[in-house]
C-alpha cells in the first residue's frame, strides 16, 4: 500500500471505533442500501460509507489526497475492513 503507516493507522482507528459504537446502525444501513438497491458494488459501499461515517472527509482533503488518489485509498478501506465480520459476509 501506497498510505503512510501513520495515515493508515489514524484511519484504521476512526473505522474501528464507528464500528463499534454504530454496530447496531450499520446493520440496518447495509440492509437499506441492499433494499433499495442504491450501489453498484455494494463492499465498496459500505467501505466509503464507514469512510464517511468516521468523518474522514477533511483528513483526506487536508492529508492523504496531498500523495494519494482514491485508489490507494480504497485499498486502505479494503484492508481495514477485511477483518470485520457483517463487511465479510456482504453479498
Amino acid at each position: 500500500m501506497k498510505i503512510k503507516p501513520e495515515h493508515y493507522e489514524h484511519m484504521k482507528t476512526e473505522i474501528d471505533r464507528v464500528c463499534f459504537v454504530y454496530a447496531d446502525e450499520i446493520s440496518l444501513h447495509i440492509e437499506t442500501v441492499k433494499k433499495f438497491k442504491k450501489y453498484k458494488d455494494l463492499k465498496k459501499r459500505i467501505r466509503w460509507d464507514m469512510f464517511n461515517t468516521a468523518q474522514l472527509t477533511n483528513f483526506a482533503c487536508n492529508t492523504l489526497y496531498k500523495y494519494l488518489n482514491d485508489d490507494h485509498i480504497d485499498t486502505a478501506l479494503r484492508k481495514i475492513m477485511g477483518d470485520k465480520d457483517f463487511y465479510k459476509n456482504l453479498h
